[in-house]
């Protein structure tokens, strides 16, 4: 209870100091302004065109800069931006190089044990093959017949 009024009171203590310094600043700007006009009114007017025209200066200088900042920042968040895509890009093909060569070498066991069986499917194709010329030889003593390639005849 006694924290919450403490912290109160240097609450309001603290807005106090903050509206007193607020009013300081306005008065300074004031008597600031104030003394401006007074010292222009005393000297020529070459002498505010001058200085007119030193603000002027001042205002686009400050203008460049502030367009040059921010195409910096711009540009810079825009290269980083473009720097993470091509990460991610490259990223996403090495996943798929690796999940292609997974792919592959599952492909190339699969062949390799598959192998073995295919060769004796061939083999007893071919001696399937031999037997039926021996017995057509044998039925039909002319009969020669043409070496063809072992895929047409399938």
């Amino acid at each position: 209870m006694k924290t919450n009024r403490l912290l109160c009171i240097k609450n309001r203590k603290a807005t106090q100091n903050q509206q007193n310094f607020k009013e300081k600043l306005m008065q300074i700007q004031l008597n600031n302004e104030n003394n401006f006009i007074q010292h222009a009114e005393k000297y020529p007017t070459r002498l505010v065109l001058f200085a007119c025209e030193i603000r002027k200066e001042n205002e686009t200088f400050a203008n460049k800069w502030y367009h040059k900042q921010l195409l910096r920042s711009s540009f810079s968040f825009w290269v980083q931006y473009v720097n993470d895509l091509c990460i991610q890009e490259w990223q996403q093909e090495e996943t798929a190089l690796e999940h292609y060569n997974r792919h592959l070498l599952y492909v190339y066991f699969k062949i390799w044990i598959d192998f073995p069986n295919l060769q004796r499917v061939q083999r007893q194709r071919e001696y399937r093959r031999e037997q039926f010329r021996k017995c057509l030889l044998d039925i039909i003593p002319d009969f020669n017949p043409p070496k063809q390639d072992i895929n047409e005849m399938d």
